[in-house]
Formats: C-alpha cells, structure tokens, sequence
C-alpha cells in the first residue's frame, strides 16, 4: 500500500487552514502546518505537525520542505481584511507579495512542482455581471485583491518559466466551521459578517452594518457564501488532480447565490427566534458591491458542488461553535 504523501500547507493554523488539514488527514494525505501564528491558533492544529515560522524566512521553509518530504503545497497563509490593508498596505504587500515570492523560490530550490494557491473574489474588484465568471475583468479596488492579483500572475510566470503546475482557487465569503473538532473562526478583532451577528446574538450587542447607500435593491451589499468545509474539500479534489496531471487553472469556489446583508440578518433572526439590535455605519473603504460566483467551472470539471453551503448549514454550525468559545448554553 503506498503510504501517505506529505503536503505542505502554509497558513495551517488559521481557519480556512485548520479545516483544510482535517479534510486532508481523512482523505490519506500528512498536512504539514507552516504559520507564524500572527492569526492562526496553536490549538487548530490536530492533524499533523506545526512548523512555526515566516513566509520570508526562505531557509526555513526549505528545511521544511526537505525534512518533512513535502511533494506539493497549499499556500493559503496571508494576511486577508480589506479596511487593514488600505491602512497598511506595506504590510500587505511584504507579506502577501514577498511572501509568496519566497515561497515559490524556495519551491524551485527544492524542486516542487506542484502548488494550489488560496486567491479571492477580491481581484475582480466591482462585479459588472450578476454572476462573476473567472474570465471577468481583474480589476481589484482593494490592496488585498491587488496583492493577491500580484501573487496569482507571479505563479502564472513561474509556470512559464520553471513549468511550475499551479491551480489557483478564487473563493468568495468562507463562512461556518466545523464545531465538532471544536474549530471555527476565530480572529481578533472579528470581521466578518456571520461571525459578528453570531457575537451580537450571543452577547446580546449591536450588530453594525457597514453602509446602507449601495445600489443595491435594499442598500445593503451582497455577497456569496461558502462553508468553509467545502473550501476544504476543493482543496483536496484539486491537490488529488495536480498530482496526476500537468495543470495550470483558476477557479471560482462559491455557491451562485447572493444575499445581502439585510437578508442575511433576517435568516439569521428566523433560525434565532430573536430580533437583532442594528445600528449603521459609515461605509468601509473599497469594499465591492456585489460579488457572487459562477462556480460552473470547478463544479462541471470535478462533478462537485458546494453541499453544505445553505446558509441555514453555515448559520448553525457558526452559531454552535461561538456558544462553545463563549461558554453560552
């Protein structure tokens, strides 16, 4: 029997990470974990070793890559709010650009051939479609989708020059968690909108709603969610076909479906049995309209869809993991 191949996964530690080396460890593959911890929790990491350290630190990674035996990598490690990074844009790019440059170097030191990259909605900037095909204009109105714009052509001019085999995942709003192996999102100060209605329900706080001006039919913005267990499972249907083959694509992970944030907090409410206290805010710096995927791409190639995306699976399982780090019943 062949034994398990040992893939590298940076960013390990975090969310989208932690939920990732799960579904890796269940479908026989050795996740190694790369993160520096600036965001990702030592305790997500159940499924394989830690390896603490920076993406610029290129000696670091090699040793990494030689000890372990890493055959491929998952390069999700950066750092990923919109509103920080027009307020701290060197940041975003040392760590998000440099990062993944060093990565890469480091990867052809090594001889790797094979990387999936973690990329975002982000660089399409303002969607002119309803639904956002991975042929769509990049045009990205944020530093984060512009650093994340950057790394993606960076890999594509690897290709070129090293033949370096790449599949570039763009995915929309990750949401949920998969409470059971007591992970979930967790970051300090807390983003996202699922996440911060579940605080606001829990702790019985506000929830802020970030601009109600949009041209959208109620104000509010839109956007496509997806559990990030079916991000997980992208992961290793796309790491199981780099193997097997020569490949240099993008996709779109996503659902198709678009709520707004007012339709969301109704949902919310309904499951709930609760009235949520809104208050409004000033609009957040760059933040797009509307973004939803077209995921027929990566659905048609890989007879996959996202089945626990419903926003009711996503709502739970979000809602019983924060009762669980909050100590509520």
């Amino acid at each position: 029997m062949p034994k398990n191949k040992n893939v590298l996964v940076t960013g390990g530690a975090g969310y989208i990470g932690s939920h990732t080396c799960k579904i890796l460890k269940s479908n026989n593959f050795n996740p190694v974990s790369y993160d520096n911890l600036s965001s990702g929790k030592k305790k997500f990491v159940k499924w394989g070793p830690l390896v603490i350290g920076e993406l610029g630190d290129k000696n670091k990674i090699i040793k990494t890559i030689k000890k372990y035996k890493i055959e491929a990598i998952i390069h999700l490690a950066a750092k990923s709010i919109v509103e920080d990074s027009e307020l701290n844009k060197n940041s975003y790019f040392i760590n998000n650009l440099h990062g993944t440059i060093t990565l890469l170097e480091a990867m052809r030191e090594c001889k790797i051939k094979k990387i999936i990259f973690s990329s975002t909605a982000a660089v399409y900037g303002e969607s002119t479609t309803f639904k956002i095909k991975e042929s769509h204009k990049l045009s990205p109105i944020n530093i984060y989708g512009l650093t994340k714009l950057m790394c993606e052509n960076f890999i594509k001019t690897m290709k070129q020059i090293d033949h370096l085999d790449y599949i570039i995942l763009r995915y929309f709003n990750a949401s949920g968690s998969d409470y059971v192996s007591n992970i979930g999102e967790l970051h300090d100060p807390e983003t996202h909108l699922i996440p911060k209605l579940s605080i606001a329900f829990c702790l019985k706080t506000n929830f802020y709603i970030y601009g109600n001006n949009y041209k959208t039919q109620d104000g509010t913005c839109i956007r496509d969610f997806i559990h990030v267990l079916d991000i997980a499972e992208a992961h290793v249907i796309s790491l199981k076909h780099i193997l097997k083959n020569n490949i240099a694509e993008t996709y779109n992970l996503g659902t198709g479906e678009g709520y707004s944030i007012k339709k969301i907090i109704n949902i919310f409410e309904e499951i709930t049995k609760t009235k949520i206290k809104i208050e409004y805010a000033k609009e957040r710096i760059n933040d797009p309209r509307k973004l939803v995927a077209d995921p027929k791409k990566f659905n048609l190639q890989f007879n996959w869809k996202a089945r626990k995306s419903s926003l009711h699976k996503i709502i739970y399982s979000e809602l019983a993991w924060r009762k669980k780090q909050l100590k509520i019943k």
